[in-house]
């Protein structure tokens, strides 16, 4: 990675770890991102750890967040991706990155879930591994909210079922399992 991406890695990890509630997930996606695709440049790192970034943010004045109908929501996902992209592009701007990292950065969180080109796949199935290492424990604690488990182990399910590659699959096999052990534990 150069110097100056290393530099602007470690600032987006030092305020995630300070002002994200999932951290643990985002942070782990430097790991899992090289693990899944040992090819990735330095916007494909920084992507894969800011893929959430803004539920850091509250909404701003007017800004409405659509209904989540399901997990997979298209919409909603849609939307989560664009206003990510938006926050990531302004953090780099903001610590004067190059122009052609923001672009493709901004493009690939923009996308995250949805998959498409073979780095897109990759941080998509690296963010289905992190988040089952991660985010089971926060989820299941969601059943106090009002979610079912019906409702978590489906989304358990789509998370793991929207990995592509064998490998990233095998990966986080183990993850998922424990998951759905802990949910059927309750």
């Amino acid at each position: 990675m150069e110097q100056k991406n290393t530099i602007l890695l470690e600032k987006l990890k030092d305020w995630l770890s300070k002002n994200h509630k999932s951290k643990d997930h985002l942070l782990a996606m430097e790991k899992w991102i090289k693990v899944v695709y040992p090819l990735a440049d330095d916007a494909l790192i920084i992507a894969a750890v800011a893929h959430d970034i803004e539920r850091a943010f509250p909404l701003e004045e007017g800004e409405v967040k659509p209904e989540r109908i399901e997990w997979d929501d298209k919409t909603y996902l849609t939307w989560h991706g664009q206003r990510s992209a938006r926050f990531i592009e302004s953090f780099l701007l903001n610590n004067d990155a190059d122009p052609k990292l923001v672009e493709k950065v901004k493009n690939l969180v923009a996308n995250h879930d949805f998959g498409g080109d073979e780095e897109k796949i990759a941080l998509r199935d690296a963010d289905s591994i992190s988040f089952l290492e991660n985010n089971a424990d926060m989820y299941i604690d969601s059943l106090e909210t009002g979610k079912t488990i019906e409702q978590i182990h489906d989304k358990f399910d789509i998370m793991y079922n929207r990995i592509s590659s064998a490998k990233a699959r095998e990966l986080a096999k183990r993850y998922y399992n424990d998951a759905i052990q802990k949910l059927e534990a309750i």
